[in-house]
């Protein structure tokens, strides 16, 4: 690393964003950064060694030298100046921390400026971390390559299809909406399993096994594919001439057979150059597309999981122990039962097939499969059919108030949120969950039903068309710069609600739901489906047996967002009637929130704890924990 001075600041900011690349696309958990980081660490005067410290926190990274050793340490004696520092350092990840058996720096060993640093690992106690590979078995639609014919295939097939689904018109023109005909339910859930199961029929053709083909490296076109071509050319006229052990056909298939060979170790030694070569052409053509393209396969590796979760061991028992997990997560909040009652006729029952189509359209394609073999791509693609077949079939659920099981399941899988965090805690993985992609369409013609009745304050910016967390951090800085101009200090506090999301409590979310005016059919829908939902893990190749939820909205869900919302907005308009906060011209700000995260500002201390209470107030009402570890108190003082 440069030695420090200002004219080497940037190069060793530069180099530490090198280390940090590194760390982010290295597969292993376990990472040792050792050596002369020219950062002394025992000077707070010290720029360069400040910059190494915030490396370390932004990179969640253990600082082993200054965890371990003495604060008195150092490995470097200027030989022009009777000084010591403290400049040669080892970093690495928590669980490479927790395998370092002894730092010692060997004072008696100097015989240079800097002093040797002996640091012992212990081996054996590092993660195991096993490879998963998805079954052979498993189809997939092969989306990118599909043909204009094959699309045109699918219509027709597909058009075909659907039109053999049976459609019972007893109970679609059944009008009474408190119906609880057994036979109806079961009608509608065998609909739908029929509208599914015919697109799945008639996409047969474009799935297929596990893909073989021969994935080329970069600069295969350019270096090799012609002298492939000549190679299996001449080694095709070989063949034909009877394979003869002599001659010129023999020959010919050698020469063109090294001249191919050599172009391959060609492209082997410079692949990474190629690669980034290829990169940049794309992207300076404004090729994004096609850039995003071959980023996305040369960053894919395969699947490493740890052998062990929480001291839990084998596939079987770790998903067994992620169920038991998320099961505790999403059902420790007490909620009493929600009676609705019975319910009147709703024109907004009524489903269209222009509904379902312009659901249909604000789906993202290409994007992971539900856990059914079904995609965005069946669905934007198929044939008009599904469409109103799809409206009579949603139709139906909102009248009798009912969604089919395969609507209802939900699949997790727990994904790493901190890689420089220990990989067999249970505590650093957040939850991905996927849900079936006709569900998703269900809740986008929902949301357009909803959207009158769910607005929210201005001082939330999350989950909003045109607001993002730019503008929140621009209106918070704007307000508390007004005050600095004025001379006058800001007390500001950031919250932190711990799982808030999952801490939502069902009928308190279903009476704000009512409260705002919300048609009881639309309630009606919403309490089936949390009350019904089940829930599986997914580990590796393994999958939990399901279990059922209590609290939290609903998990990959398009309108959880905007219920959050909803769940939060009350406390919100507490807070701007509280009448106390900055004033920026005539409008009081005294609290922001983007999702669940909350900033409280007040020009008074005295202010600022009427906000909290405030909160704490409407936390204990409505089961939302602040943590206070990760809440912070921030003042924005004036100079004197």
């Amino acid at each position: 690393m440069p030695y420090e001075s200002q004219q080497n600041e940037d190069e060793y900011l530069a180099k530490l964003g090198f280390l940090s690349s590194f760390i982010s696309q290295c597969e292993l958990n376990c990472v040792f950064i050792v050596g002369d980081m020219n950062a002394d660490i025992s000077d707070t005067r010290s720029t360069f060694g400040q910059h190494l410290i915030q490396f370390c926190v932004n990179n969640n990274l253990v600082l082993n030298s200054k965890e371990i050793l003495p604060a008195d340490s150092h490995t470097y004696v200027s030989e022009a100046w009777p000084s010591t520092s403290w400049l040669d350092h080892c970093m690495c990840t928590e669980d490479a921390h927790e395998c370092i058996s002894r730092v010692e720096i060997l004072y008696s060993l100097a015989t240079t400026d800097h002093i040797p640093v002996s640091i012992v690992v212990n081996c054996e106690t590092l993660p195991v971390l096993l490879q998963h590979q998805s079954p052979s078995h498993t189809e997939k639609l092969t989306r990118a390559k599909v043909s204009v014919e094959d699309i045109r295939k699918y219509y027709l097939l597909s058009d075909c299809s659907l039109r053999s689904v049976n459609v019972l018109k007893e109970t679609l023109q059944c009008k009474d909406v408190n119906c609880e005909h057994m036979e109806h339910r079961l009608h509608l859930c065998t609909l739908y399993q029929n509208i599914v199961d015919s697109l799945i029929i008639a996409s047969e053709f474009l799935c297929q096994k596990g893909s073989t083909k021969f994935k080329p490296l970069p600069g295969w076109s350019e270096h090799a594919y012609v002298l492939h071509a000549e190679s299996r050319a001449a080694h095709k006229a070989w063949a034909a001439a009877g394979k003869p052990k002599s001659g010129s056909k023999l020959e010919s298939k050698k020469a063109a057979n090294v001249k191919f060979k050599n172009a391959v170790r060609y492209i082997k030694r410079n692949e990474q150059t190629m690669r980034a070569n290829s990169l940049a052409n794309k992207l300076k053509n404004n090729d994004v597309s096609e850039f995003w393209k071959e980023l996305k396969r040369s960053c894919i590796s395969k699947q490493l999981l740890p052998a062990s979760i929480h001291g839990v061991s084998g596939d079987k028992n770790i998903v067994e122990a992620w169920r038991n997990h998320f099961s505790r997560i999403f059902n420790h909040v007490n909620s009493d039962r929600f009676n609705l009652g019975n319910i009147n006729y709703n024109h907004g029952m009524i489903v269209r097939a222009d509904e379902v189509r312009l659901a249909i359209e604000k789906m993202s394609l290409n994007k992971a499969c539900s856990p059914d073999p079904l995609s965005a791509e069946h669905m934007k693609y198929a044939s008009c059919g599904a469409q109103v077949l799809l409206s009579l079939c949603f139709t139906g659920f909102l009248k009798h108030g009912i969604l089919p099981d395969h609507m209802l399941s939900v699949l997790l899988v727990p994904i790493v949120k901190e890689k420089t965090g220990k990989i067999s805690c249970i505590d650093n993985y957040r939850p991905i969950a996927m849900a079936s992609v006709l569900s998703k369409v269900f809740e986008h013609i929902l949301l357009e039903r909803l959207q009158n009745f769910i607005t929210t304050t201005e001082n939330q910016f999350g989950f909003k068309g045109k607001l993002s967390t730019d503008l929140c951090i621009y209106a918070l800085k704007e307000t508390v710069s007004k005050y600095m101009r004025q001379n006058t200090s800001v007390f500001m506090c950031f919250l932190d609600a711990s799982k808030a999301f999952d801490r939502v409590n069902h009928q308190k979310l279903f009476i704000k739901l009512q409260n705002r005016g919300v048609p009881s059919y639309l309630v009606r829908i919403l309490h089936f489906w949390y009350s019904h939902q089940l829930i599986q893990v997914k580990w590796g190749t393994e999958v939990s047996e399901p279990f059922s939820v209590s609290n939290g909205v609903r998990q990959g869900g398009i309108l959880s967002p905007v219920l959050f919302n909803l769940y939060l907005d009350e406390l919100s308009v507490t807070l701007n009637d509280s009448k106390t906060g900055c004033l920026v011209g005539d409008r009081l700000v005294n609290h922001l929130i983007y999702a669940d995260d909350l900033v409280l500002m007040s020009p008074y201390s005295a202010g600022l704890q009427q906000l909290l209470r405030a909160c704490a107030k409407y936390g204990e009402q409505f089961d939302i924990l602040f943590n206070p570890k990760k809440s912070v108190v921030m003042i924005a003082a004036t100079k004197g």
